[in-house]
C-alpha cells in the first residue's frame, strides 16, 4: 500500500519537468513558480482536506469487532519486534544504523537530482533534453516504488534499501564515464530505479521497533534522510566551485552509496528478545 501511494511522487516527477520547461520557455521562471504554486494549491491542499482518518481499520479492526485500546500494537503488523518507545528505540544501534542509512540515501538522491540538469547543460545538452532525462529519472522511480514495494514483500526491506544503494551507487559511476545522451538515459532509468528503495523506509521502521511509537520514531528517523537531503546539494555545489567540474561530486554521491549499502548490511533485525545491543 506505501509503494502504491508513493507512486503519485514518481509520477510528479515524470511530468513535472517537461511541463515546467515548457513554462518558462511561455512566460519566464518566475511567473511560471506562480503558476506551479498555484497548481499545488489545487492538486494537493484542496484534495488533502477531504482525506478522512481511518485508524482503526489500519489498528488491525474491521467492523463487528471490538475496538482495540488507543496505541495497542496489533500483533499480527510486526510478530517479530518487541513495541519500543522513541526513548527506547533511540538506544538502539540500529536506530542509527538506520539514521545513517537514510542520511546516505538523501545525499546521494538530493546530488543527483539537484544538480544533474545543471551538469547536462555544462556538458552541452540542450534544457529540453535534460528535462526529459529528469522526467524519465522520475518515471522509473515512479515504477520502481510500485515494483520494490512488492518485492519488499518477499526478500524484506533492508534487502530492497541494499538493492538500491547498489544501483544508486553503479549509476553514479557511470555518470563520472559517460556524458553522451543515450548514456544520459540509462544513467537515469538505473538511478531512477534505485532510488524506489525508499518506498522501503517507513515499513522497515515498523520491522525494527514495532507499530507504539511508529509515527514519532519515524519522524525522528527522516530526520537523517533530511540533512542528508541538504547536505549532499551544498557539499556538491561546493565541490563544483572548487574543481570546476562534476567529477569529484559524482564521485562522493557513489561513495555516499557504498556507505549507505554498508550501515543497511549492519542493520540487525529483532527478535522475539529484542537481542539488539543498545548504547548504554
Amino acid at each position: 500500500m506505501t509503494a502504491i501511494v508513493m507512486v503519485g511522487g514518481g509520477i510528479g516527477t515524470l511530468v513535472a519537468p517537461p511541463i515546467s520547461n515548457w513554462l518558462i520557455s511561455l512566460f519566464a521562471w518566475r511567473t511560471s513558480y506562480v503558476i506551479v504554486g498555484c497548481l499545488v494549491f489545487l492538486f494537493v491542499v484542496l484534495p488533502a482536506q477531504f482525506l478522512r482518518n481511518t485508524r482503526p481499520r489500519v489498528d488491525g479492526v474491521s467492523p463487528g469487532q471490538p475496538e482495540k485500546r488507543q496505541n495497542e500494537p496489533d500483533p499480527r503488523a510486526n510478530p517479530g519486534a518487541r513495541h519500543l518507545s522513541l526513548k527506547e528505540a533511540i538506544g538502539t544501534r540500529r536506530f542509527w544504523l538506520s539514521s545513517s542509512m537514510v542520511f546516505w540515501f538523501g545525499f546521494s538522491s538530493y546530488v543527483i537530482l539537484v544538480h544533474v540538469v545543471p551538469y547536462m547543460t555544462e556538458v552541452g545538452i540542450s534544457a529540453a533534453t535534460a528535462a526529459n532525462v529528469l522526467a524519465v529519472l522520475g518515471g522509473l522511480n515512479g515504477l520502481s516504488r510500485f515494483v520494490l514495494g512488492s518485492v519488499s514483500n518477499r526478500i524484506g526491506n533492508r534487502q530492497v534499501f541494499m538493492v538500491g544503494f547498489v544501483m544508486v551507487s553503479a549509476a553514479s559511476f557511470w555518470l563520472l564515464l559517460g556524458n553522451r545522451v543515450w548514456e544520459l538515459y540509462l544513467f537515469a532509468v538505473v538511478f531512477g530505479f534505485g532510488l524506489g528503495a525508499g518506498v522501503s523506509h517507513s515499513p522497515l521502521i515498523a520491522e525494527l521497533f514495532g507499530l507504539t511509537s511508529h509515527g514519532v520514531i519515524l519522524g525522528v528517523n527522516v530526520l537523517g534522510y533530511s540533512l542528508g537531503s541538504a547536505a549532499g546539494p551544498f557539499v556538491a555545489g561546493y565541490l563544483f566551485d572548487v574543481t570546476g567540474d562534476y567529477q569529484l561530486a559524482f564521485l562522493a554521491c557513489a561513495v555516499s552509496g557504498i556507505a549507505g549499502l554498508v550501515c543497511t548490511a549492519l542493520i540487525s533485525h529483532p527478535d522475539r528478545n529484542d537481542s539488539d545491543a543498545s548504547f548504554g
